[in-house]
């Protein structure tokens, strides 16, 4: 298969995965209420914790040494697949005794038996990502991201076959989750298993090898987790599952506009890497203005249209989300300028200025979530949350300034080439249009 082509079967399949997962988020909302989505969102975030801490990096080195082919593909797999499954069953066994021997001010509000069935799935979770990350180094890029399509249907399909057995709903909801992992767990196994035979094993060189590199990610990879769901602890901490149902909501709604910056970013990156100083000083401020513009604007359109879609999408019972959404909004311009100005730095070769930004943004983060927390409660979570982003992204602001030779004129201010552009595409607009009218 061509790259062009590669190139857009993943994006449709992006779009599709995006669809599907907002179809499971508008149902859940619905079904669950704000209280129930709280404590489903929390019990998940519990499964997404023990995944980022058990799995030290591996994914990341695992597809760098099944690319290098430095060891036998047989002697990888059954090397990874013996730690994920050894580690995550260690992990679901200590988070299951704590949950019933103490009490966990940050959980609070969450069942027990929520969190036990949670963590039972971390072992298959993490072989099924080591599995996942074996074929991405072996070019199936594209098995991986239908694999990910098929994960979020079997959730959606198995959430409705629970529902004729049981009226649990955050039950069914953790269960489906599991029920996806397992499925597509066994759909990995089975293919990786045609690329060669699976023995489980330890092999001391190797594990050392491949840890060793994925130790290097590990750091910076736990940081932008934590900068990106503690936040949901804390405010749980101080208040309530309900809460933390809004909070999620909204921002999850808000962040909707992160994938202006994301689909520049995957483009930016390996522009950078490839192209001269000169070429990469113009380059940069051009995106960056453009994307910040785009999400500008983008802003400005969700926060008009935030009411209707909470209230007719996701029930009135959500409606209290919505100044917590307003709030959390001008985060998304920050978080644009951040992905621009990562993307641009890694492909100068500067991967310690992005984990010096990453350990800011999380410090800062944990810092005026507790300060503002108690004073205003969702909206001092969601302000929290802008100050992180802003913090970072001035963080990466000064670094790339020195770097880079431009000035912040060059980042912020449009040139008359860049209104002459968005006047280009509306003439042509309207040009179609009078065409289309007169063919009529």
């Amino acid at each position: 298969m061509s790259f062009i082509k590669t190139v857009f079967v993943l994006l449709g399949t992006k779009v599709f995965l995006f669809l599907l997962s907002t179809i499971i988020n508008i149902i859940l909302a619905r079904m669950l209420g704000p209280e129930g989505k709280g404590i489903y969102t929390l019990t998940v975030l519990v499964g997404s914790t023990l995944f980022m801490i058990g799995n030290l990096g591996l994914t990341s080195s695992i597809i760098y040494f099944t690319g290098k082919e430095k060891y036998e593909l047989k002697v990888i797999v059954g090397n990874v697949l013996t730690i994920g499954l050894v580690t995550g069953a260690v992990l679901s066994l200590i988070i299951i005794w704590v949950a019933y021997n103490f009490h966990i001010p940050f959980l609070k509000g969450v069942d027990p038996l929520f969190i036990s069935i949670m963590a039972l799935s971390t072992p298959i979770v993490l072989a099924r990502s080591y599995l996942n990350s074996v074929s991405v180094g072996k070019g199936q890029i594209i098995f991986c991201n239908w694999l990910n399509v098929i994960e979020r249907g079997t959730i959606l399909l198995a959430f409705f076959t629970l529902f004729i057995f049981s009226r649990s709903l955050i039950v069914n909801a953790i269960i489906s989750n599991i029920v996806a992992a397992i499925v597509t767990g066994m759909i990995s196994l089975f293919f990786v298993s045609k690329m060669t035979k699976i023995v489980l094993g330890i092999q001391r060189t190797v594990i050392v090898a491949i840890s060793k590199f994925g130790l290097k990610v590990y750091f910076t990879n736990m940081m932008l987790f934590g900068e990106r769901k503690l936040d949901v602890f804390i405010l749980n901490f101080f208040l309530n599952p309900a809460a933390v149902g809004y909070y999620t909501l909204a921002t999850g709604l808000a962040e909707f506009l992160r994938y202006i910056p994301q689909m520049a970013s995957a483009a930016l990156y390996p522009k950078i890497a490839s192209s001269s100083k000169k070429d990469i000083k113009e380059y940069t401020p051009k995106v960056c203005r453009h994307i910040i513009f785009l999400t500008i604007l983008g802003c400005l359109v969700m926060g008009l249209l935030g009411e209707p879609i909470i209230k007719f999408v996701y029930g009135k019972a959500f409606l209290p989300a919505l100044p917590v959404f307003w709030v959390f909004l001008p985060g998304m311009v920050f978080f644009a300028i951040t992905k621009v100005l990562l993307s641009d730095l890694l492909g100068r070769g500067r991967p310690m200025v992005t984990t010096v930004a990453s350990s800011i943004g999380i410090f800062s983060s944990v810092f005026f979530n507790f300060l503002l927390i108690p004073r205003w409660g969702m909206f001092g979570a969601a302000a929290a949350g802008v100050i992180s982003y802003f913090l970072t992204a001035i963080i990466l602001f000064i670094f790339y300034l020195r770097i880079s030779k431009n000035s912040w004129v060059d980042m912020l201010v449009f040139t008359k080439d860049d209104f002459r552009v968005y006047l280009n595409i509306i003439k042509g607009i309207l040009v179609r249009r009078k065409r289309v009218s007169h063919e009529n």
